[in-house]
């Protein structure tokens, strides 16, 4: 079984909820050695709601909009 390497997650000092891959947050402010805990809900959202890091928010919407257009 593999370990997850990407998604929505914390590190304990962080006050929001990063997106993470390979251990580094998409918004540069977090490195998780060891990784982070891993949050159950990793759906984007429609807006970073309270809890979620904007900036890798931001990030991440671009990304998945990048994909849609290429698969297009």
């Amino acid at each position: 079984m593999s370990e997850r390497t990407e998604g929505w997650g914390h590190v304990t000092n962080a006050r929001n909820a990063c997106y993470f891959r390979n251990d580094r947050s998409l918004c540069g402010r977090w490195l998780a050695l060891g990784g982070p805990e891993w949050e159950s809900n990793q759906a984007l959202g429609t807006a970073p709601g309270k809890g979620t890091c904007k900036g890798c928010w931001t990030k991440r919407a671009k990304e998945e909009a990048s994909l849609d257009r290429s698969a297009k």
